[in-house]
């Protein structure tokens, strides 16, 4: 019985401590910090990272994210949106052997990663990248040949005892998003998502 108390104790504390990091988060585009990277894709989508986490604002919405370190907040831009992810220790990994870490397919990290002894490793304190992010916004097609781009954010933590996330859809020229849960590296695929995946331009 003490021991069931202990372990729903340590549970507890995990979760409530992950729902106060993400809502203690600030607004990065706010910051006076030359670290931070800041980003006008149009005049209603705004992208801002740096060292502290990230902040989208989407319209009248925004969307704040706190960076915990490089396996509890990680961050990509995705360009299209897969049934799942390769993961490794907790990480996003790419196709190539050895797997390449914080590379996933169609998938970009947005902090800086260095050379190290086993391949590409983040920076610790976190550096936010300069990134090229027009390569990196998803395109859909849609009727009589138009067609609807959108920023998406996955945001995922490698945990052991957590691994989940979401994939936050903005469309860059509507005000609703939508948000797709990610667990154990799968997407929840719901009638949302796979259309999403079938009208998604595939571009690698």
């Amino acid at each position: 019985m003490i021991k069931y108390l202990f372990f729903s104790l340590i549970f507890i504390f995990i979760l409530l401590n992950n729902v106060y990091a993400e809502s203690n988060s600030e607004d990065i585009c706010t910051q006076k910090n030359t670290k931070n990277k800041i980003i006008n894709i149009n005049k209603d989508v705004i992208f801002c990272y740096g060292p502290e986490g990230l902040t989208i604002k989407h319209f009248e919405n925004t969307h704040n994210f706190q960076f915990i370190n490089h396996i509890e907040s990680q961050f990509y831009l995705i360009k299209t949106l897969p049934t799942g992810f390769r993961c490794r220790d907790g990480v996003l990994v790419g196709r190539a052997i050895p797997p390449p870490k914080y590379q996933p397919e169609n998938a970009l990290y947005v902090y800086k990663l260095t050379e190290a002894k086993y391949g590409l490793e983040p920076l610790f304190p976190a550096v936010a990248d300069q990134i090229r992010y027009g390569k990196y916004l998803m395109t859909l097609a849609r009727h009589e040949g138009r067609k609807m781009r959108a920023l998406a954010i996955l945001r995922y933590n490698g945990l052991k005892n957590i691994s989940n996330g979401e994939v936050l859809f903005l469309p860059l020229t509507d005000k609703k998003s939508s948000t797709f849960r990610v667990e154990k590296c799968r997407i929840v695929m719901n009638e949302q998502a796979k259309m999403i995946n079938k009208l998604t331009i595939k571009r690698r």
